[in-house]
């Protein structure tokens, strides 16, 4: 179907009535607005040989001359299509100064230590995404660098030999890492997809004032590491399809029991391992059931823990899910 203009009427809201003059007129205004809809085909299912021929179209010039609006990227198929995406990234940003209010005890001069200066953080980062043998591997890579100076954190400082909380411009610090994924299809119904990350980060120095900090304080809890990976294949069993997959995801040990600015205990790593086997009766999968199961190794994990400090007995945390198995079914609209 080729475009179309068709004129279209459309009135326009009324317009505002003039105030009134000393002689009492009316104005009123009336505005008459004419436009027109043009209605294009955004796809086209298929242009056969003899449709081709009878618009006398060799090349695709033809085919966008007959078609106003078409847009068509000539291709070869017979080479392999490899794209390539790099980037480098730089930005700077900061977080306004302050005081505090609650100024804590005197120092010998009379004089409070309560403000404390800008936090500054330069970012950057690079990577590449890489498109490969006509998408049948997609990776992608990426690594940053960040650093932090004049953090500020709410510790405990010496005013006047009194130990005070305040939040002071505490420390500068870095952080380092890189992620990596990829999406492999070695065949047409096979496909294997990953995911790692690392991360590095640690203070670089600390202010003499910020008693509760050292160099081997964690700047967060963040993991060192995390990673997944998931294997699934389609299986064609009549006009529907069953897909069995199996997953597992890890994390590595993390900071926690934070106990003021620093942490005191650690959440163990684990892995966890799972499964799916989906089954859809139609091509377009617009109705899918499955059965699932989730640490099907039934590990013990730890997702939060509080309460370890030191020698009072105290030690709870909280457990992650356990071993479960299920049965769930979609339908697309």
């Amino acid at each position: 179907m080729l475009a179309q203009t068709v004129p279209v009427d459309v009135p326009s809201a009324p317009a505002p009535a003039e105030s009134a003059d000393a002689s009492g007129d009316i104005v009123v205004t009336a505005l008459r607005r004419q436009s027109t809809v043009q209605t294009t085909p955004i796809a086209i299912s298929a242009l056969g040989e003899g449709q081709l021929a009878k618009l006398g179209a060799t090349t695709i010039a033809d085919i966008i001359r007959q078609v106003p609006g078409l847009q068509l990227t000539e291709s070869d198929s017979g080479r392999t299509r490899v794209s390539i995406f790099t980037y480098l990234t730089a930005a700077h940003g900061y977080n306004s100064g302050g005081f505090n209010q609650q100024l804590g005890g005197p120092s010998a001069d009379g004089r409070f230590p309560s403000s404390y200066d800008p936090e500054k953080l330069w970012s950057y980062e690079a990577g590449v995404k890489l498109d490969l043998l006509d998408r049948r591997a997609v990776i992608n890579l990426s690594g940053f660098y960040q650093k932090y100076t004049d953090i500020q954190a709410s510790v405990n400082v010496l005013v006047g030999n009194v130990s005070t909380r305040q939040v002071q411009s505490a420390a500068s610090a870095h952080k380092a890492g890189f992620e990596g994924e990829f999406v492999l299809r070695p065949v047409r119904d096979l496909t294997v997809r990953g995911n790692v990350s690392y991360l590095t980060q640690g203070y670089d120095s600390i202010r003499p004032n910020a008693v509760t900090l050292t160099l081997d304080t964690p700047v967060n809890s963040a993991p060192k590491y995390t990673y997944s990976a998931a294997v699934a294949y389609d299986l064609h069993v009549g006009g529907g399809l069953v897909t069995p997959s199996v997953d597992v995801r890890g994390i590595g040990k993390k900071p926690a029991c934070q106990s003021g600015a620093d942490y005191v205990c650690r959440l163990p790593a684990y892995a966890l391992v799972g499964f799916r086997l989906d089954y859809s009766p139609d091509a377009d999968g617009r109705w899918r059931i499955g059965v699932y199961g989730t640490n099907v190794l039934d590990k013990v994990t730890q997702q939060a823990r509080t309460g370890y400090f030191g020698g009072f007995g105290i030690d709870r945390y909280t457990p992650g899910r356990p071993q479960e198995f299920g049965v769930e079914s979609s339908l697309r609209f």
